[in-house]
């Protein structure tokens, strides 16, 4: 399990890409050695006291409703309107019968998961563009919006332009808009990605930063924070994590405000 505390980050791994119309946009992981190495330190303690307590025992018993939790919680933060009750429901449902708007939402997460899972558990899996879009797939099937299609880059045509955020979270940025942008700096996240776990900087800093940086790119019209909070967690549980990954949802949901407030803060600092 990748939790160590006693690797020491080798330096800030930084990867600066020219983009065509958006101009240079870099990947650093921009964490101080130090402090990391103390707070993933603390991490793997409270780690090896869960697998030596009776907990992890019963702990299977807890996965149904972990997984209810965070699909309520994910699906919520993105304006979902089903209880966490309605949304148990909605997922005993066969998926093939599901009509309601709301239930779709809540069954796609379910399989983006179960994507998530299935992939994390291939020995030495790396991120990938195509892992990307078939997480985005399953997240927005079936789902109607005027400009997207599931699994497709984002491009703008020049009338119509995306910006993310508003002024009561630190105020609003403009992603790339170009298609060409997005997608190359897609495949240029996944090889940053794949160059930090080689150098093994911990999946409890990469996760994060896989995170923060596909929000910042925002490559789709419709579904990135559900598909960026699946991404983070699918690096944490290839590393051996398999609760917590998808708890988090349910951290950022109760901490909403301060979730998207810290993502123009960190925005803002690079």
């Amino acid at each position: 399990m990748d939790i160590s505390g006693d690797k020491v980050l080798s330096g800030d791994i930084k990867k600066r890409v020219e983009t065509s119309r958006f101009g240079p946009f870099t990947f650093q992981v921009g964490v101080d050695q130090r402090e990391a190495a103390m707070l993933l330190q603390r991490v793997a303690d409270a780690q090896m006291r869960f697998l030596s307590s009776p907990l992890s025992q019963v702990a299977n018993r807890l996965e149904q409703e972990v997984l209810v939790s965070s699909i309520f919680s994910t699906n919520t933060i993105e304006g979902g309107t089903l209880t966490e009750e309605e949304t148990k429901d909605a997922l005993d449902l066969d998926p093939a019968q599901v009509q309601a708007e709301e239930q779709r939402r809540a069954v796609n997460i379910k399989t983006a998961y179960n994507i998530a899972q299935k992939s994390a558990q291939v020995p030495n899996w790396r991120l990938s563009v195509d892992f990307i879009k078939q997480i985005h797939a399953a997240i927005t099937d079936g789902i109607p919006h005027k400009y997207n299609q599931p699994g497709r880059i984002r491009s703008n045509p020049k009338n119509i332009v995306t910006h993310v955020g508003d002024a009561a979270h630190g105020g609003r940025y403009k992603p790339p808009q170009y298609g060409g942008d997005i997608e190359l700096l897609l495949v240029q996240m996944a090889i940053w990605h794949n160059e930090l776990a080689n150098a093994e900087i911990p999946a409890l800093i990469r996760a994060p930063l896989m995170h923060y940086y596909f929000e910042l790119i925002h490559p789709f019209w419709d579904g990135n924070g559900r598909v960026g909070r699946v991404l983070e967690a699918t690096v944490l549980h290839s590393a051996g994590f398999r609760y917590a990954p998808f708890a988090m949802a349910r951290y950022y949901m109760e901490r909403i405000d301060q979730y998207f407030t810290l993502f123009n803060l960190c925005r803002k600092q690079a």
